[in-house]
């Protein structure tokens, strides 16, 4: 877990401008880290929680608050702010950092994903494969076989 200040150094890096002659001042960062949360509000509103530690109020965002984010996450929410920050900027983001970026994203959100335990349909042939008579039982009874995942 890594601080907000960590995310924002990284998507100013993305974006060429780590390190730059003119270094950000407080007002570039406390704009990037509203962005950020603006972002991770978003992503909250379309069911998806990583655990990004949200601040109580805009003005109580603080940088050197732990983002709350787990490390597999970090580089896809970074990538995203860069593409968030280049316009800000005057910045064109590069195709490698668009498709990065999306990379990213997506194995990101394929991480996070849950699959709904459901139970075999009825329409659900049996299969010769089976150790059950095919000629009694052609298709799965809805009580009989549950694909439930255990629980831990």
């Amino acid at each position: 877990m890594s601080k907000k200040r960590y995310l924002i150094d990284m998507a100013f890096s993305e974006i060429g401008l780590s390190g730059y002659v003119f270094d950000q001042d407080a007002d570039e960062r406390q704009e990037a880290l509203h962005k950020l949360d603006g972002y991770m509000a978003m992503l909250k509103n379309q069911g998806v929680d990583i655990g990004y530690n949200f601040p109580t109020t805009n003005e109580s965002s603080d940088l050197d608050d732990d983002s709350g984010l787990p490390d597999y996450a970090e580089m896809a929410i970074w990538q995203q702010l860069a593409l968030r920050l280049c316009p800000a900027y005057g910045k064109t983001a590069s195709q490698v950092l668009v498709s990065s970026a999306h990379q990213a994203k997506a194995h990101l959100m394929a991480a996070i994903a849950v699959i709904p335990a459901t139970r075999y349909p009825t329409t659900l042939p049996i299969g010769r494969g089976n150790r059950r008579s095919v000629r009694d039982q052609q298709f799965y009874s809805g009580d009989s076989v549950d694909n439930e995942l255990p629980t831990p």
